[in-house]
C-alpha cells in the first residue's frame, strides 16, 4: 500500500489565525444581511405595488356577505387581513338585517371568492382582501354607483 506524502513549506501556516476567522465570519455575516434585506425590500416593492383603494359597500349578516365596489356591479366576499375589525364595524353601524355600509379601505383582489349567500350557498368570483380601512359610515357619497342586492328579501320572526 502506497502512502500519499504532503510537503508544506515551512513558511506557510497550516490554520488561519482567531482574528482571520472573526474577519471572515464578519464578511459573511453582512453578505447575509445586505443580501436579506435587498430580498426584503424587492418583495415588499412588488407586494405593495399591489395594493390598491375601494370604495363601495359590505353587508355582513345572516345569509349574505360581501363587499359591492361602487365601479363594479358584481359583489366579491371580503377577507379581513389587516385585522381592520371590519365586521365588529358593520354590526355597530347597521340598524336593519342586510344593510349596506359604505366603507373606503385599502385592499387588493386576491384569489377565488368565498361563499356569499348562506354558508353552503352561491360563491362570488373575486375575492378582496382588505389592509386597513379609511372611512366606514351609513351615508352613501351621490358618485357611488354600488348596486345593492335589493332582490334579497329576508322573513324572520323577532318573537318566537
Amino acid at each position: 500500500m502506497r502512502r500519499l506524502q504532503i510537503a508544506v513549506e515551512p513558511n506557510v501556516k497550516e490554520s488561519m489565525s482567531l482574528n482571520q476567522i472573526s474577519t471572515y465570519i464578519f464578511i459573511c455575516a453582512v453578505l447575509v444581511i445586505f443580501t436579506g434585506a435587498g430580498m426584503y425590500l424587492f418583495h415588499e416593492k412588488y407586494y405593495s405595488e399591489q395594493w390598491t383603494e375601494f370604495s363601495g359597500y359590505i353587508i355582513d349578516d345572516e345569509e349574505l356577505s360581501g363587499f359591492f365596489s361602487c365601479s363594479s356591479s358584481r359583489g366579491m366576499s371580503f377577507t379581513d387581513i389587516g385585522n381592520t375589525g371590519i365586521s365588529k364595524e358593520y354590526s355597530y353601524r347597521k340598524t336593519q338585517i342586510r344593510e349596506p355600509i359604505y366603507v373606503e379601505f385599502v385592499g387588493r383582489i386576491a384569489g377565488i371568492g368565498g361563499s356569499g349567500w348562506g354558508m353552503a350557498g352561491e360563491p362570488w368570483e373575486k375575492n378582496v382582501e382588505i389592509k386597513s380601512i379609511k372611512k366606514i359610515e351609513r351615508i352613501f357619497p351621490e358618485n357611488c354607483e354600488a348596486k345593492p342586492p335589493y332582490g334579497i328579501t329576508v322573513e324572520f320572526d323577532e318573537n318566537p
